[in-house]
């Protein structure tokens, strides 16, 4: 029960969660954090994040193994590339050079 209320609040705060995401990677080329949110929430978070800072590459986890990474408009590294080199053949899903999400 204690669980579900997190990830639900967790859900609600995720545009809080993406400002102090974006503030602490900007400038970065790479923004890369765990956090304990569920699938969806770590796709609207990496969203609002790679929005906000178009020049850099957003990736984020949780522990369930769960990844999605996006790249902002302006970033030279791709989504799918830079998910394959980090996790390797660990990586399990799809995407493109904006975004992709999986399992590592």
């Amino acid at each position: 029960e204690a669980n579900r209320n997190f990830y639900k609040d967790s859900e609600l705060y995720a545009d809080a969660i993406s400002e102090v995401i974006s503030s602490y990677g900007a400038g970065k080329e790479v923004i890369e954090h765990s956090i304990e949110v569920k699938k969806e929430a770590l796709r609207k978070i990496a969203s609002k994040v790679a929005e906000k800072n178009s020049s850099s590459i957003v990736l984020l986890t949780n522990s369930k193994k769960e990844v999605v990474c996006m790249a902002g408009s302006n970033s030279k590294k791709s989504a799918i590339d830079f998910v394959k080199s980090r996790f390797g053949s660990n990586f399990k899903g799809g995407g493109s050079s904006k975004a992709a999400e999986g399992v590592a």
